[in-house]
Parts: C-alpha cells; structure tokens; sequence
C-alpha cells in the first residue's frame, strides 16, 4: 500500500495556529509549509484588521511570497488558518486558488478568538473544488484586541494537543 503524503499548510499572525501545525506534523508526519504574503502584513493589529475587512470585501487576493514545491505529491492536506472577521483570510484564499486539489483530501483546522468559525468551513470548501474537505478542528487562539494574542501555551497547550489528537484520530 503507497505511503499517503501529508502537507501542513498554515497561515498564522500570531503563531497559535503555527502551533497546531507543528502537534499535527509531530503526530502525523509530512511537510510543513508557511503560506506568507508578499508584501508584509501590517505589524499593529487595528491596521491589519482594517486591511483584512479591505481585501476581504473586495475578494482581493495578495501575492504570496512562496509556493509548495511539487504539490501534486501530497494526498493530504491539512490546512491551518486563523479566523479573520468571521471569515478566511485573503491570503489563504490566494493559497487555495493557487493550486489543483482534484483529488486530494482536505483537512482544515482554525482558530478565533472566541467567536467562532463564521465561514472559514464554507469558504475552504468553496474554494478546493474536487477535494474530499473533512470535518474541521476549531481551536480558541488568543484575542489581540484584548492584549493576548498567543494563548497556546502553558497547560492550555495540553488542552488543545488533547483537542488535535482526538481530531486526527476522527479522520
């Protein structure tokens, strides 16, 4: 039986969804790939929420800075993104319309910061025409608006680790 071939793709601001990358890459094995922008995100809060309501209005996608070497070779991937204002980030959309994901099988995981998912599910589905999208991992991150934007540590760490390893054994 071939060997599956696994790509853990991320886009984190604050390394809470980084995080979960990595517990996923040390319990599944695979690749790990950063989806980075360009042009660099604003560092202040407050300034990249404005920007992301901008792009996220406009459907504007940014140009990324890297691409996946050979992605035809992955069989699945799993795909890390926080949630921003309810929804997919732009560069993540710029991500997925970036490549052919007939055949492959999707696994998304995302964080928020207490509110919810909104349509990151919806849209990652949307956007990954002829994948298998498997049921997502939604994990709390921290909240920058309240001065705490990692939140991934310590024995909240343990907690979500628990959360991932239960996620995984699902699928």
């Amino acid at each position: 039986m071939p060997q599956t071939k696994n790509l853990i793709a991320y886009f984190s601001r604050t390394n809470n969804t980084k995080a979960i990358a990595e517990m996923i890459q040390a319990q599944v094995g695979g690749d790990l790939f950063a989806i980075q922008t360009k042009q660099p995100l604003p560092q202040n809060f407050q300034d990249q929420l404005t920007e992301a309501q901008a792009d996220q209005a406009a459907h504007r996608n940014p140009e990324l800075a890297n691409r996946v070497p050979n992605f035809k070779q992955y069989d699945h991937i799993y795909l890390g993104t926080p949630t921003w204002d309810m929804a997919l980030p732009q560069p993540v959309a710029s991500f997925l319309s970036s490549y052919d994901f007939s055949g492959k099988t999707v696994l998304p995981f995302a964080t928020n910061s207490g509110f919810g998912t909104g349509t990151v599910f919806d849209q990652i589905k949307a956007l990954t025409k002829g994948a298998t999208v498997e049921a997502g991992l939604v994990v709390k991150g921290g909240n920058e608006s309240d001065g705490q934007p990692f939140a991934i540590e310590g024995t909240y760490q343990q907690t979500v680790q628990k959360q991932v390893t239960d996620w995984l054994h699902q699928n």
